[in-house]
């Protein structure tokens, strides 16, 4: 995780004491640095919700943000709105003097943070999240195909079963084949 921090996408972790607390977070999404990189404009929405138990505190968080896209079809920008899911797992440790994310899990993040932690900065985290939504192959809405061709005539490809799929032997490889003795 980057060590800079983004004031505005930073949660007041510390008043998320035993119980559920409900996060609802509105800022520019140009105050927040991680957001800028991944193409957001306007304002960015995080709502969620923090479940605290003793030194372990759960985020369910939803970002929804508005970012710039090219479509693929006509080649225009056009904006985009994104909602983008996050969970997070943060765990306060008496003898920690900063905070360490963890970033080998998959699905969640995890961080090691603190007893005294006051803000926890989830910039990269939304960042992260809103680039895991963004489509491949964005569609600027009102774009048609090109005439005279549907949507059911546009093949979709077939999905591909790489064990049985045959690959091509290079020609190299069968004249070494000959030479081996049966």
């Amino acid at each position: 995780m980057k060590s800079e921090s983004s004031t505005a996408a930073a949660l007041p972790i510390l008043h998320y004491r035993d119980g559920v607390t409900a996060i609802d977070l509105s800022f520019p999404a140009s105050e927040c640095p991680e957001l800028v990189e991944a193409g957001a404009v306007g304002i960015a929405h995080v709502t969620g919700k923090a479940d605290s138990s003793g030194t372990r505190l759960w985020l369910d968080l939803k970002l929804k943000a508005t970012v710039t896209a090219i479509c693929v079809r006509s080649l225009d920008e056009f904006e985009l709105e994104i909602e983008a899911p996050a969970k997070i797992l943060a765990t306060r440790e008496a003898h920690r003097n900063e905070v360490e994310w963890d970033l080998d899990s998959e699905d969640d993040f995890s961080v090691l943070l603190p007893e005294t932690q006051r803000d926890l900065d989830i910039g990269e985290v939304l960042r992260q999240a809103l680039e895991l939504e963004r489509p491949l192959k964005p569609i600027k809405p009102g774009v048609d195909l090109p005439a005279g061709i549907e949507l059911d005539d546009v093949p979709l490809p077939a999905e591909v079963d790489e064990e049985k799929e045959e690959k091509p032997v290079d020609p190299r490889w069968e004249a070494l084949k000959k030479l081996r003795k049966p």
